[in-house]
């Protein structure tokens, strides 16, 4: 496992430890499909789940905007989004904001709003450093190749 180039992926252990998120909240995900595995979906009891480094850091993400106060559902849309972006070295560098029932990425000096119209801004809101997440994530990855 090298970084986000693994290609053997992540296992349902390692996604619920690396993110953070009780087991039994992963595997709810997956069943209902918020959160699925993207290199390799369950096939049935016995089968093994892989999960990319892309849905780690989704499950990270969905994590903390749900501590923030995020709605399930506007979590759906803000996991889609990102997703569409595929979690690009470009989104290391941009932090999502949450603003009431909004979540915003701002990347650069642009602040656009993935779940409503862009430029409605409400106060107060929480600030996610997405590049500060990756690189712990990518940190603890390390740790494990390493063991």
């Amino acid at each position: 496992m090298t970084g986000s180039n693994a290609v053997e992926g992540f296992s349902f252990g390692q996604i619920a430890r690396l993110s953070g998120i009780k087991p039994r909240t992963l595997d709810h995900w997956a069943a209902t499909g918020f959160l699925v595995p993207s290199i390799k979906k369950a096939g049935g009891t016995g089968t093994r789940r892989v999960y990319s480094f892309s849905d780690l850091v989704a499950a990270r993400v969905v994590k903390e905007l749900r501590s923030a106060g995020a709605s399930l559902q506007g979590l759906r849309k803000v996991v889609k989004a990102l997703r569409r972006r595929e979690f690009a070295e470009n989104l290391g560098e941009a932090q999502l904001i949450v603003s009431g029932k909004d979540v915003y990425l701002q990347d650069h000096h642009d602040l656009i709003s993935m779940l409503r119209r862009p430029g409605q801004i409400h106060f107060p809101f929480t600030v996610l450093d997405l590049g500060a997440t990756i690189r712990a994530l990518r940190s603890k990855v390390e740790k494990i190749e390493a063991a």
